[in-house]
């Protein structure tokens, strides 16, 4: 393996610097990948064939803290298979590069990640090297790959609950985003769902977001009675994360909150006024025509919403979103629901509804 990578290296490197500028007079020579100094080794259990590949792909056109991503060298250091990666000292790599100095260093390696990142955060020293290199990243490109990875230490079981609840109150949105998306998916613990209330209060939009779809991680987020209960409590919401709260409702695994959503749904259809946000309906229906799970009888009254739907809405591209889900709520009942809408006004609306038509037919006969 170490042969093999050393080839790659040499392979990527001599791409990558070919037809780069001439070195200037009295420079001193480049080395290549073997000689090439392990600016990245911070850590004695440094793997030198994936800083070989670094060293490598560090040649590449690096701008606005990110990678030419068709440089042959990245590509060859980022798609490496994780064999090399899962050896004793991948993961640590991948730590010591995020704690040089080089900038491209830690881009590569927040770009590359962690394999098995839990196991390798439960231990404290390697969860407390995580911490220290969050408090001292700069860069918000980086900064939104480190708030991923910041979701693998379970502050419960370390020790750590107050280092980490900081990150709710760290000066990079971007950081809070990442970390509001995968914290309570990844760790579904009491601390976790507390931490994310807390960023459901942030004062960012797309923090708020995040941790609002995060109560469901779109089915992943494990239930348990006291998330299931606080997802709940957001279907009612009626403000400009309306379509997440309920989307998450759609999403969940929780027992029977899937129908509580719909049910939701079809309250706020009925009692619909002139300004209602009916598209906000749109992704919770799908979801629930989507789910695998998800019984029959549900699915009918989801195709019952998206039929008083769609005629409502003026916006032709939110239009013809509900229009798709006739097929997928109840295909037995979509050529009627579609008809009308082959007088549509709008012509790329009409010409979808023929091809829906068509799919509901070739549907039907393979029943």
């Amino acid at each position: 393996m170490a042969l093999q990578t050393r080839l790659i290296c040499a392979l990527a490197f001599a791409t990558a610097c070919a037809g780069a500028p001439a070195a200037a007079p009295n420079a001193p020579a480049q080395k290549d990948c073997a000689d090439a100094p392990a600016t990245a080794a911070t850590s004695s259990n440094s793997d030198p064939d994936i800083l070989a590949l670094a060293e490598a792909a560090k040649t590449c056109k690096f701008e606005n803290s990110s990678f030419d991503w068709n440089c042959p060298a990245y590509k060859a250091f980022t798609s490496e298979s994780d064999d090399l990666f899962e050896g004793l000292d991948g993961n640590s790599t991948i730590l010591a590069m995020l704690e040089n100095s080089d900038v491209r260093m830690r881009a590569l390696a927040a770009d590359k990640g962690f394999v098995t990142g839990r196991a390798f955060f439960a231990q404290k020293a390697n969860a407390e090297r995580l911490i220290k290199v969050i408090s001292k990243e700069a860069e918000p490109r980086v900064l939104s790959r480190l708030g991923r990875f910041a979701a693998f230490i379970n502050a419960e079981k370390l020790g750590m609950t107050e280092q980490v609840m900081a990150f709710t109150s760290h000066g990079n949105s971007q950081f809070r985003d990442a970390v509001a998306s995968a914290m309570l998916p990844l760790q579904p613990t009491a601390f976790s769902l507390k931490f994310n209330q807390k960023l459901m209060e942030d004062a960012d939009r797309s923090v708020k977001r995040s941790a609002l779809l995060a109560l469901s991680g779109n089915g992943r987020t494990r239930p348990s009675e006291p998330l299931c209960s606080a997802l709940k409590s957001q279907l009612t919401r009626n403000d400009d994360l309306t379509a997440e709260a309920l989307e998450a409702g759609a999403t969940s695994k929780c027992e029977g909150l899937q129908e509580a959503t719909l049910a939701e749904i079809e309250k706020r259809v009925k009692a619909a006024q002139p300004d209602t946000k009916l598209q906000a309906f749109q992704s919770a229906v799908s979801s629930v025509c989507w789910g695998y799970r998800t019984p029959e009888e549900l699915k009918k009254r989801a195709f019952d919403v998206a039929v008083k739907v769609a005629p409502k809405i003026t916006e032709e591209w939110e239009q013809r979103s509900f229009i798709r889900l006739f097929r997928m709520c109840d295909v037995k009942r979509a050529k009627e629901a579609l008809t009308p809408f082959l007088k549509s006004s709008f012509p790329d609306t009409a010409n979808e509804v023929k091809e829906e038509l068509a799919r509901v037919e070739e549907e039907l006969k393979a029943q």
